[in-house]
């Protein structure tokens, strides 16, 4: 497993040390820090409404505040994560380096494999942005520990879903922005599934969308409830679009 060691640490720390990763970070935590200060505000003042007498008394903050707040990190990392992704290969490709990959050594797979761990740590990256207004709160309010911790989990599996299909758009094109746009239609994609899974008519198309519905999988997470079934399903579609990532690697070095 050495070439996806060498793969991951060119990748990531290249982008770690880019200009683009900090104006990226910076505006994400100033997003979010907007989104949460307004939405915990109305929370407040809820919360006050609802302790006077006659009414039900105490607002669940994680129901009532945090599924809000994870809703804008959703959106967020829909528009991010393929920008993050976008020059893994499409721009390798562009620059001419990718070549050096192709005549090296190193399994397809490999490649794929380091790029995608490469990803999905500059995505944790975000993650962490997001997560730590919450934390902040956590000081100053009593907060649900193990929903937290089961979201954050949540979240780090669907990064990986975004990684590895921003990965394999990116492997589909040699224009950097061709990659962007596909990757953003195929995350966004994964809430059209959600909305349409339930009205299909046919029982086979319901079931079939039933299985690759992320978004379903991912809201268990987020409210606490921890399956089994939902984190093999989200592993499941990562697995599959890292697999398409490697056929068109693979295509591509028998041309």
């Amino acid at each position: 497993m050495k070439p996806v060691k060498v793969i991951f640490k060119r990748d990531f720390f290249s982008r770690l040390k880019s200009p683009r990763l900090l104006v990226i970070l910076s505006l994400c935590a100033l997003f979010w820090s907007v989104i949460f200060i307004n939405l915990t505000l109305t929370y407040q003042q809820s919360s006050i409404l609802a302790s006077q007498p006659g009414q039900t008394g105490l607002l669940n903050i994680h129901s009532q505040l945090m599924m809000s707040y994870f809703s804008w990190i959703v959106i967020l990392l829909i528009l991010v994560i393929p920008i993050l992704i976008m020059g893994f290969i499409s721009g390798e490709r562009k620059s001419h380096t990718f070549e050096l990959l192709m005549t090296a050594p190193i399994h397809p797979y490999q490649i794929i494999v380091g790029k995608f761990f490469a990803g999905w740590g500059l995505g944790l990256l975000l993650l962490a942005c997001a997560f730590f207004f919450p934390m902040v709160l956590s000081f100053y309010v009593d907060m649900d520990v193990m929903a937290m911790l089961s979201s954050f989990l949540g979240f780090s599996l669907l990064v990986a879903v975004y990684v590895s299909m921003s990965l394999f758009a990116s492997s589909l094109t040699h224009s950097p922005m061709v990659a962007v746009g596909l990757g953003f239609l195929l995350n966004l994609s994964l809430f059209l599934i959600a909305g349409f899974s339930w009205d299909a008519t046919s029982a086979l198309i319901a079931d079939l969308l039933q299985q690759v519905d992320v978004m379903t999988k991912v809201n268990y997470l987020f409210m606490g409830e921890f399956h089994l079934s939902s984190i093999f399903g989200l592993f499941s579609v990562v697995v599959i679009f890292l697999f398409l990532s490697e056929r068109m690697i693979q295509a591509e070095r028998w041309q």
